[in-house]
This record gives structure tokens, C-alpha cells and sequence, in this order.
């Protein structure tokens, strides 16, 4: 049987409140989302706790209700709804009195993407007439049903136009729209935007006419009266919006999206929506002084569908008087500035007055020492204007306790110069409050500074230079950044937050990056930005310089699961913070690796092949590699690993060049116990290759054939896995490992050491005798699979031969004998339950003089030309 779920929309609206954009035939409904400023409130099932102002949803778990404040169609929000385990979902727009009128038809048109692939079974729109209070439970009073015609895996935003008839119901206190989904199973969600309802017999596609002649007309204090003629056919439900651009005159193309709905100052391609509504004029605000504005006035009707756009054809400046720096002087000293271009002329009254613009030009570099206030707020017009299109570049330096007055205002503006690059360099940690940047290329250098600037402005380049300490906090666009190699740039925090990188764009990182977003270090090839990539986010192919010496920090201390971004590129590479880190592919460190996470236990997990080619150096935190392998290169090594610091739990290899020793020991352990694996070979490889070792918890899985009591073991096995390496003679190992490792009653002084090949185990001499926390064992030949524990002398099985048999069993008159039906050549070992070889014969032809040995209980191995098998043999010499 299928499993059915259903999602329900329901859009209520309300005259009153807190409007979308102040037009259509219901404004106040919000159904592009701009008004937003979190995700949607939840009710319940029994109280559906709408709002007059925002969308809500019925329900806050098991739901999709994420606002996006960046991607959306139209303007730069939009939400995702849904549900995560299938039951009914309700998801509420600001109510609207008595909105529909029966016997009539409505329009519903909205535009929805969804990478769901759950199958819908049916989509509807569901009109409710006579909903009665912001309270009530659903479902919302009588409804008329028409069929959405979803669909699953839309990857772009396409838009559903219904139609609706009411019944002969009379309206209630509030009109509500609902969204039914019944998929085949839970999970759908989708993305909306552009949500719009209007009544009509049919749905409106038919653009307005255009408004006629624009005129604009500058005033003082960066304002600017804009006006229009009316359009010749009415607005038809619907007004004017109208878009600013700056400093050139706007391309045909920049036009709002058909059906989208904006908000005061969202973007429209380079311009900013400054007006909305129904009347045909209105005073603009902001305008910086000397800049080209020009204007695009569109009519927009109820379905939100926009008509070609009037433009002024000639630009308008707000009023203001120029004056112009000499060249020489202190830019605070207003006998430094004149009415003239070459700075002669009436000097100034006064930095603050409304209405000033004082533009710095006539020389190629200027410093500035102390607070110079201009203009007293945003509103007062005046401005700094930063060089002109018929000069050459300037550097502004700001020297320590430097400032552009006063702060948060704008008051700065960076024209584009005849030649160069126009330059701010900081030597003080005072921000400069940016207005309009024009020279795309503007480059901004940090020198010996420690500040966090909080921009969403375009630069062309940052640098830091002499130690520089950056933090960004908000969202700059940048063409270049370059970081020299005693300097730190900090990445922002907020999810909401990233460097973007333009397109033919490069970040060249000679010094440390700090990375604290969960999302990781570096997305590329984009497009457009957004909350889901990186922390810096190239619009293109990245182009990243990890210089010789750079340090890549991902530092988080705040919740979640940090992404570790899988490059092989990385030099130095610093995993800090509380939060949990996941290395997501594979990587590779020429450098060192710092683990400095103070916390959890399990600080960092591979999901990917990890090599590290200089030192792994452990400050807090363990590596929990799974089926990945961490790998230490030829000239690499460990520091630091211990109890109190963190090790490897999971596969550590090593890597050797041919005509080295591969001595190393193996930080590894298990996620609450450190216990190093040592190795110590006796020559050097004659190849290069790797030696990989890996703990395994729990006993070895063919313990049962090894000799080895399992009751009275250490209840961990470790693997060692050579690759190449040939030719080094033999080594020794110590075995580090926990006492609670060992079984209740196993005794460490009889732990023998065997080793496994995959079919056969095998006794290795130990060295020294064993304790509860170590094992030594001494030229060992071979690798495979280690296993520790004392004898099972009970456990001696025939696992070959069946042909012969030993007698007397016990002995005690020196001789053993051997009785071979088949008559075989046959090669006999004795072994102690030390694992110690006390006898071997080359060739036995049935019998055995044993009489030097000691009295005990010995392991005969028997091999001949048919196979191999062990015996228990009690011996009782006198």
C-alpha cells in the first residue's frame, strides 16, 4: 500500500497590515516574501495561530518552513515547505477580511521549483470561503477544489496559472486559499515564490501600456522629485514601480521578472526599486551628489504582469556645490579646497553643511591623520567624492586614528579615474563608510591592521600586508584578494554570509585563512551565490593560490557539523573549535595538520583518503578515518599524539623511499583508549612502498583456529598491511593496548603473540614478559594479523591429518613415536604455550628424542606432503 501525505497552503489575506508592494488586487499578502525576516511561526493542529502580517504554518515539527533570503525569482527571498514525515502540513498567509465573493471566479498563479523525485498522486487549489477566525483549526471552511498539476524533479522556477469558482457560500470573516499535495510517500517538499491572487473570469497575461514622459528634477540633500504621465489604459488593479540606476544610463534589458513581485529596494539587474504604488510621482532620497541618475517607471496590473519601461532619457543629479582639494594640505583644513577643479577658488564654510560634495584629485597620493567629519547623516547630502573620470588614480591612505566622518553614512564615494586604480590603503582600524564605488577595480589594502568590517559593497582588490588581521561579517564582492605571509583574513561566520568572487577573479592566500562556515572553504562555478556553498564562492572557475607557507584554519565554536573541503592543494591545514569536522574527500597536506578541537571525543572523521606529508601534529581531538585510510607521507611524522591529546582511530599508514628504515610508531588506538602500535626494523627497504596498521575491536575472527584461548585474550587484534616494502630484514613491535582490553582471569605472563596470513596462524617470538597494557615481540618476518592471549592447549584441533598419531601421550621415558600408516616424510615442530619453538626435526621417521625437554604441556606441529595439523603433547620427564 502506498503512503499517502498531504501538504496544505493556505493563503489568507487581510486589506490591512503590512503590504507586499502596496499594489495588486490583494497587496497585503506578501507572497514574494520580502517582508520576512525568519522562518514561518508554527501553530498546531487544533489552532492554526495565524498572523495579519506574516505567513505561518500549522505545525513547527516534521515541517519545511525555511525562509531563503537569497535565490528567490523575483527579489532575493523565498520560502521552502513541506513535510519530513508525511502527515498535513498547513501553511498560512496573512488573513484578508471577506476576500471572496460567491458565484464568482478567482485567479491563483504562483511560480514553484522542487528536486524532489517523491511521485505526486494529485495537486489541488483549494478556495475556502467562510473561514471565521485567526484561530481556528483546519480544515478552513467550505472549499472549491481545482487540480495544480505538480510536478516533481523542476529544476527552474515555472509557474501554475488556476482557476477558481466560488459557490453560492457567503463569505466568511476571512477568505483562505489552500495548496493540497498527496504524494506516494513523505518527503516532498518546494520552493515558492511570487504568490499572487486576483479576480478574474480568466488568467490575465496581457501586459499594461507604458506610462508616458518622465521628468527628474534634482534638490538638495541627495534627493530628486521624479514624475510621470499616467498610463493611457488604467492600472488595472495594479500601479507603478519604478527603478534607480547609478552613474550610466541602464541597459533595455535590465527589467523586472513577468508575475514577480518586489520590495523597496531589492535589485532589478544594476538598478534599485525606489517606488511602488499607485500615483504617478514621488521624491527619491539617497541620491550621492555630482553622481547620473537615471529612471525606469513600468506599469504593473493586478497579476502582477509589467509593461515595457519609460526611461529619462537625460540623467539628474542632486544639488550640491563642488569643491575641489589643491593638491596640498591637510584634507581636514578647508583652506586645502576651492570652487575650481584645481582647487583655487571660494573655499568652503564648513565640512558639515547640506549639500557639499569636496572632491579629492590634483595628485597621485594623499594621507590623512585624524577624524575629518563631513556632513552630519545620510540624509544631509553631503559627500566625499574620491577622484574623477579625468584624472589619473589616487591612493588614500588612512594613517592610525584616521576616519572619514561621520560613521554608517555613506559619505565616501570612488570614482572611476582616466588611468589606474583608485587605492584605500588602512593604517588605522576606523572604517571608511563606502556610498557609491564606480571603479570596479578600487583596491583596498590592509596594512599592520586589526579590523572587522561589516561591507556588502564591490571591490576590485583587497590586500593584507605587514601582519594585517581581517574579519569579514557580511557578504563583499570581490574580483582579487591576496593575503601576504604574516597576514589573516577571516572568512564570515553567519550561514547568510560569504565572500563572493567574480568571475576571472583569484584569491592568492600566502598567509592564514580562518574558515568558521559549516558549508567549508571554497565553491566554484556557482552562478549564483548562495547560503549552501562555501565561504568564498567564486562565480566562476576557481582560480585559488595556496602559497608555500599558507595556513587554512577552519575554526567553528558555535553547533553543527563543520565541512572540511577535500583539496589536495593545502599546505598547512588547522582544524580548531568545538565543532565536529568532516574531511568530505579526499585530501592532501603537504605540510603540517594541527588537531586542536577541544571537543566532542570523536572530533574529526574522513570521508575520504587523508595524506599528510610533513606532521600530523596533535594538540586535542582524534581522527576517526572509518574505511578511509590517513596516511603519513615518506618524510612525514607524528607529534604530540597521546592520552591527554588525541590519536588516529581507524587505518594509519606509512609511507617509506626505497633505502630507508620504516621505523615508526602508530598513534592509533580506539575512540577511548590511546595505544600506539611501535615497529622497529632491522635494515633498510631496498623499495619504496607503505606499511598501513589498523586495531581491530573485539577478537580476531578466526581466533577459533589460532591456539589462542579466546576467553583469556585481549579482546583487540591489529592488522598490518605492507605494500611494496622488501628487502629490511626483520622487526620487532610493541603492542600497546588497555587493561580493560583483557579478559576476566586471562594472566598477561603467559599472553603468547600469533600472527595470521589469511589461512594460516602462526607463533612469533615474544620479547620480555607481557603485562596488562604491553607486548613485545622480536624478529617477525612477515605481516598479517596479530592476535594475543594465553594458550588453549584444550583447543588443539586436527584441522588436516588423520593418518597417524603420537604415543605415548603423556610421555615419560624420553622417547615420543610416531605411528604413520602412509609412511610420509614428515617435519615436526614442539612448541611451549609461550609460543617458544622448543624442537624441530627436519625429516622424522617415527620417532623422537625428547629427553631434554622440560616437563609441560607442548603443541606439535606435524606438516608432511598431505597437509599440516597439531596435536597436544603432556610431557613428564624426570
Amino acid at each position: 500500500m502506498k503512503n499517502k501525505f498531504y501538504i496544505t497552503f493556505s493563503f489568507l489575506f487581510t486589506i490591512l497590515g503590512y503590504a507586499q508592494t502596496g499594489i495588486g488586487f490583494y497587496s497585503s499578502h506578501d507572497g514574494g516574501f520580502e517582508n520576512h525576516t525568519s522562518n514561518l511561526a508554527g501553530g498546531n493542529s487544533s489552532n492554526a495561530n495565524l498572523s495579519t502580517t506574516f505567513w505561518t504554518s500549522s505545525t513547527v515539527s516534521n515541517s519545511v518552513r525555511v525562509l531563503n533570503n537569497t535565490g528567490g525569482r523575483s527579489g532575493p527571498k523565498y520560502v521552502s515547505i513541506g513535510s519530513t514525515n508525511g502527515t498535513l502540513k498547513n501553511f498560512y498567509t496573512p488573513q484578508i477580511t471577506a476576500a471572496f465573493e460567491p458565484n464568482s471566479t478567482y485567479q491563483v498563479q504562483f511560480w514553484y521549483k522542487s528536486a524532489s523525485a517523491t511521485a505526486l498522486d494529485a495537486s489541488t487549489i483549494d478556495l475556502y470561503v467562510d473561514n471565521t477566525s485567526a484561530t481556528q483549526a483546519p480544515p478552513i471552511g467550505t472549499k472549491q477544489s481545482v487540480t495544480a498539476g505538480l510536478s516533481t524533479n523542476v529544476t527552474n522556477w515555472t509557474k501554475v496559472a488556476i482557476s477558481i469558482p466560488t459557490d453560492a457560500t457567503t463569505a466568511g470573516n476571512f477568505g483562505v486559499v489552500a495548496f493540497t499535495l498527496d504524494a506516494a510517500s513523505a518527503g516532498y517538499s518546494l520552493d515558492l515564490d511570487d504568490f499572487v491572487i486576483y479576480k478574474a473570469a480568466n488568467e490575465d497575461t496581457t501586459p499594461p501600456n507604458s506610462p508616458g514622459t518622465i521628468t527628474a528634477v534634482g534638490t538638495l540633500n541627495g534627493g530628486a522629485n521624479v514624475n510621470w504621465e499616467n498610463t493611457n489604459d488604467g492600472l488595472d488593479g495594479g500601479g507603478y514601480l519604478v527603478v534607480r540606476y547609478a552613474s550610466t544610463l541602464p541597459s533595455a534589458t535590465d527589467d523586472p521578472n513577468q508575475n514577480g513581485i518586489y520590495k523597496f529596494n531589492n535589485a532589478i539587474g544594476a538598478g534599485l526599486v525606489r517606488y511602488i504604488g499607485t500615483a504617478n510621482s514621488f521624491s527619491d532620497t539617497n541620491l550621492s551628489p555630482g553622481i547620473n541618475y537615471y529612471y525606469k517607471v513600468y506599469t504593473v496590473d493586478k497579476a502582477f504582469n509589467y509593461s515595457t519601461e519609460s526611461t529619462n532619457a537625460n540623467p539628474v543629479q542632486s544639488l550640491a556645490t563642488t569643491y575641489y582639494y589643491k593638491g596640498l594640505g591637510s584634507l581636514s583644513d578647508l583652506l586645502s579646497w576651492g570652487t575650481n577643479t584645481n582647487g583655487t577658488g571660494t573655499a568652503p564654510l564648513n565640512f558639515t553643511s547640506e549639500s557639499q560634495v569636496f572632491e579629492i584629485r590634483n595628485t597621485s597620493s594623499v594621507a590623512l591623520d585624524g577624524t575629518w567629519t563631513v556632513g552630519t547623516d545620510l540624509a544631509n547630502g553631503t559627500k566625499v567624492r574620491l577622484g574623477n573620470s579625468d584624472q589619473p588614480a589616487i591612493t588614500l591612505t588612512l594613517n592610525i586614528g584616521a576616519s572619514i566622518g561621520p560613521s554608517g553614512t555613506g559619505n565616501l564615494d570612488v570614482l572611476t579615474p582616466s588611468s589606474g586604480n583608485q587605492t584605500v590603503i588602512y593604517k588605522g582600524t576606523t572604517a571608511l563608510s563606502f556610498g557609491n564605488i564606480f571603479d570596479d577595480n578600487l583596491i583596498i589594502i590592509y596594512d599592520s591592521v586589526t579590523v572587522t568590517s561589516a561591507t556588502t559593497k564591490n571591490f576590485g582588490t583587497i590586500s593584507l600586508i605587514n601582519g594585517a588581521n581581517l574579519t569579514f561579517t557580511a557578504t563583499p564582492v570581490v574580483k582579487n584578494i591576496n593575503v601576504d605571509n604574516s597576514s589573516t583574513i577571516i572568512a564570515p561566520t553567519n550561514s547568510s554570509a560569504y565572500i563572493t568572487i567574480l568571475s576571472g577573479g583569484s584569491v592568492v592566500i600566502n598567509g592564514t585563512i580562518k574558515v568558521p562556515k559549516l558549508t567549508g572553504f571554497t565553491s566554484s562555478n556557482v552562478g549564483s551565490t548562495s547560503d549552501i556553498y562555501g565561504d568564498i564562492q567564486f562565480i566562476g572557475n576557481e582560480n585559488l593560490t595556496l602559497g608555500e607557507n599558507s595556513i587554512v584554519e577552519y575554526s567553528r565554536n558555535a553547533t553543527g557539523t563543520q565541512t572540511i573541503t577535500a583539496r589536495t592543494d593545502y599546505k598547512n591545514l588547522i582544524l580548531s573549535g568545538t565543532t565536529p569536522k568532516i574531511i568530505n574527500g579526499a585530501t592532501v597536506v603537504s605540510g603540517t595538520f594541527s588537531l586542536n578541537q577541544t571537543a566532542p571525543a570523536t572530533a574529526v572523521t574522513l570521508n575520504g583518503d587523508l595524506t599528510i606529508n610533513g606532521m600530523l601534529f596533535f594538540l586535542s581531538g582524534k581522527i576517526t578515518t572509518g574505511i578511509n585510510t590517513l596516511t603519513i607521507g615518506t618524510s612525514g611524522f607524528i607529534s604530540g599524539a597521546g592520552t591527554a591529546n588525541g590519536w588516529v582511530v581507524g587505518n594509519l599508514r606509512k609511507q617509506s623511499a626505497s633505502g630507508t628504515n620504516p621505523s615508526f610508531s602508530y598513534a592509533i588506538g580506539d575512540a577511548n583508549n590511546y595505544t600506539p602500535l611501535e615497529l622497529t626494523f632491522l635494515g633498510n627497504t631496498s623499495a619504496a612502498g607503505s606499511l598501513q596498521a589498523k586495531i581491530n575491536i573485539g577478537d580476531h575472527v578466526s581466533i577459533g583456529t589460532s591456539g589462542i584461548d579466546n576467553s583469556k585474550s585481549i579482546n583487540k587484534n591489529w592488522t598490518l598491511t605492507n605494500d611494496s616494502l622488501s628487502n629490511f630484514g626483520t622487526y620487532n613491535a610493541i603492542f600497546n593496548y588497555s587493561s580493560a582490553d583483557i579478559d576476566s582471569g586471562a594472566n598477561p605472563d603467559n599472553f603468547l603473540i600469533k600472527i595470521f596470513d589469511g589461512t594460516t596462524w602462526s607463533p612469533i617470538t615474544t620479547a620480555g614478559t607481557s603485562t596488562d597494557v604491553i607486548a613485545s615481540a622480536t624478529n617477525i618476518s612477515s605481516f598479517g594479523d596479530f592476535a594475543i592471549g594465553e594458550a588453549d592447549p584444550l583447543g588443539i584441533k586436527n584441522y588436516g591429518l588423520k593418518t597417524f598419531c603420537l604415543f605415548p601421550n603423556p610421555t615419560n621415558n624420553g622417547m615420543l613415536y610416531l605411528n604413520d600408516v602412509e609412511k610420509s616424510k614428515l617435519k615436526i615442530e614442539i612448541y611451549d604455550l609461550l609460543g617458544e619453538k622448543v624442537f624441530s626435526s627436519a625429516v622424522c621417521e617415527g620417532k623422537i628424542d625428547i629427553r631434554n625437554i622440560n616437563t609441560g604441556i607442548y603443541i606439535v606441529h606435524i606438516i608432511s606432503e598431505k597437509g599440516t595439523t597439531f596435536q597436544k603433547l603432556i610431557i613428564k620427564n624426570n
